[in-house]
């Protein structure tokens, strides 16, 4: 079951949910995917990921997921290092935001041997 997150519904995360943790490759990084849904009429959807205090990692600024939305369906990623992080997504038109940005907390990139 997959948990959707929402905020004044202008965006929907379908993917990830809340504590999802993503293993890391052995560069020590790793691909976290997002999907999700929006209603507003909106150019492209951006994302990032926040550190979280007391927490590793290394914040990744807002970067276009997906250049081009239709359909009301997005798909995209973000490249992570190891940590533990709260990923933002929104969506813009004509290079302003609308609406909200919608906030995943607590994903994490982690090793098996992370402790």
């Amino acid at each position: 079951m997959l948990i959707s997150i929402s905020l004044f519904g202008q965006i929907e995360i379908k993917f990830p949910p809340t504590r999802m943790v993503y293993q890391r490759n052995t560069s020590g990084n790793a691909t976290l995917f997002i999907t999700g849904t929006y209603l507003s009429n909106i150019g492209k959807i951006q994302a990032r990921l926040k550190t979280r205090a007391g927490e590793p990692g290394v914040a990744v600024s807002w970067t276009d997921i997906v250049g081009a939305v239709s359909g009301n369906v997005f798909s995209g990623s973000l490249s992570a290092s190891g940590g533990r992080y709260d990923l933002e997504v929104r969506g813009l038109k004509n290079g302003q935001q609308v609406g909200s940005s919608v906030t995943v907390e607590k994903v994490g990139v982690l090793s098996i041997t992370d402790s």
